[in-house]
């Protein structure tokens, strides 16, 4: 199965930043907040390690 996906140009791709900002400071606003997204991402396992597919 191939997927074909097209690449966005520049001025779509610079609309989109400040979206992407605002959802970084959202999830930043505490520490408690911070490591709740990450777990849920899967970057950060509950005991604040990183899981086993990151190297830790």
């Amino acid at each position: 199965m191939t997927v074909v996906a097209a690449k966005p140009d520049n001025s779509q791709l610079r609309a989109d930043i400040p979206a992407m900002e605002k959802a970084a400071r959202r999830h930043m606003k505490t520490p408690e907040e911070a490591r709740r997204f990450l777990i849920k991402g899967g970057f950060m396992t509950p005991g604040g390690k990183l899981p086993k597919r990151y190297g830790g």
